[in-house]
């Protein structure tokens, strides 16, 4: 069961927020899942994997 509050859009814009501070290559679910104080199982509810987190990313990017 998803955790109330957390969604894909936060979850994409809190990596777009941390890859733009430590860069793409450093940007891990687990970096992400401490922004929100969740365990790395957690966010998986709402991302693939590192590639999709990554790929949200680069779309959030595009359209800037």
């Amino acid at each position: 069961m998803p955790r109330q509050g957390l969604t894909s859009a936060r979850v994409a814009d809190a990596a777009a927020e941390l890859a733009d501070t430590v860069g793409l290559s450093r940007l891990t679910v687990a970096a992400v899942a401490r922004q929100f104080g969740v365990s790395d199982a957690a966010l998986y509810a709402h991302v693939r994997n590192r590639d999709a987190l990554i790929e949200q990313v680069a779309v959030r990017a595009a359209a800037a």
